[in-house]
C-alpha cells in the first residue's frame, strides 16, 4: 500500500479496499492494479482545510451574530434564526447555516454588505437579504471582499435573494 499525505488530506492507493473506512473511487489511470479510496476519517478535514477551527454551533435563539470560520444549526423550535453578517471578516473566511427546524433562517447583512449566489446578488446593505424556503435548506459562503462580500460555494435548498 502507498499512502501519500499532503496537508491534512490523506489519499491511498491499493490493489483492493482493506477496510471500511475507505471510499472507493475507481481504477487510476496509471495502472490498471491501483485502486484509489479516501480516508472518510480525513475526509471532513480535508474539505474544510485551511479553516483552523471550524465548528458547528446548535441555535436555538431567534438571532445570532456569525463569526468567521463556524458553522450554524438553527434549531429554533419558536421561529426562525436571524443571522446577522459580521462587521469585521477577511478573505477566505467561511460560514456555513443548516436548517433543521421547521422556522427556517434568513441572513441579515450590514451597510455596505452584499451577498452573492451563482450570478444572483442581494441588494447592498441593510436592505439585502438571504431567506430560506424549506426547512432542510443550507448555504456555505466565504468571505471575498474584506468585510463587505461574500460568495455562496455549497447551496442545498430554493433560498429567497432580496
Amino acid at each position: 500500500m502507498t499512502t501519500i499525505t499532503e496537508n491534512i488530506t490523506e489519499i491511498a492507493t491499493t490493489a483492493a479496499a482493506e477496510s471500511l473506512d475507505l471510499f472507493y473511487l475507481g481504477r487510476s489511470p496509471y495502472a490498471s492494479g491501483d485502486d484509489f479510496s479516501i480516508n472518510f476519517a480525513n475526509l471532513r478535514a480535508a474539505v474544510l482545510s485551511g479553516v483552523p477551527g471550524f465548528e458547528y454551533l446548535n441555535v436555538t435563539t431567534a438571532t445570532q451574530t456569525l463569526v468567521p470560520n463556524t458553522g450554524y444549526i438553527s434549531n429554533n423550535a419558536a421561529g426562525s434564526v436571524a443571522y446577522t453578517l459580521p462587521i469585521i471578516c477577511a478573505i477566505g473566511d467561511v460560514f456555513e447555516i443548516v436548517g433543521n427546524d421547521p422556522g427556517g433562517w434568513n441572513i441579515i447583512q450590514l451597510a455596505g454588505q452584499t451577498l452573492k449566489i451563482s450570478n444572483a446578488a442581494t441588494t447592498t446593505g441593510v436592505g439585502g437579504s438571504v431567506t430560506t424556503t424549506n426547512a432542510g435548506d443550507a448555504l456555505r459562503f466565504v468571505c471575498v471582499v474584506a468585510n463587505l462580500e461574500f460568495r455562496a460555494v455549497s447551496v442545498v435548498g430554493n433560498l429567497t435573494i432580496i
